[in-house]
């Protein structure tokens, strides 16, 4: 339970701080400039083009794309299901609702390496190994990141280009 209060709090105070961050950067550098990267935005935008593109051009239900979605509902309830079932299922739901994204392209070979040593790892030493490099491999993760943020700080005090742990 105190886990879960702690990450609530991060949550809050990462959401504020990346708020309070991003209009700084915008009020400072104007947000349609080219001192700042256009892609938040144009993202902002999308839900209301888009929903004015509808409005302006209404068009009849596209049954192929309804058929689309309903399989890939029903996939992502079968592999839920075989995941809870089966220990031995090697596919996670979550793995086929990400393959389709744009992240993929960056994060392929650190998920496929990720997934190597874990796979390695509980053949050849078991459940036993795994829980005991367990800490080790989610250092790995906090320790990029902590380093990231560290180098941003860094990089917004003394206006240089630093590390990104984020390929973006």
């Amino acid at each position: 339970r105190h886990v879960a209060a702690v990450i609530m709090v991060a949550i809050v105070v990462g959401t504020f701080s990346s708020w309070a961050a991003v209009l700084t950067c915008y009020y400072q550098y104007g947000a349609a400039t080219a001192k700042v990267n256009d892609w938040r935005t144009y993202m902002g935008k999308v839900p209301w083009t888009t929903m004015k593109d509808w409005l302006d051009n209404p068009v009849r239900p596209n049954l192929a794309r309804m058929e689309g979605v309903g399989v890939g509902m029903l996939v992502t309830v079968f592999l839920i299901f075989m995941r809870s079932r089966f220990v031995w299922w090697p596919f996670h739901p979550i793995g086929y609702a990400v393959s389709g994204t744009f992240t993929m392209a960056w994060l392929w070979c650190a998920t496929f390496v990720g997934w190597l040593l874990k796979a390695l790892i509980i053949r050849y030493g078991g459940m036993g190994s795994y829980r005991r490099y367990l800490p080790f491999f989610i250092g790995l993760i906090l320790g990029d990141y902590i380093t990231g943020s560290v180098w941003a700080i860094y990089g917004s005090i003394t206006g240089i280009h630093t590390y990104r742990c984020f390929p973006i």
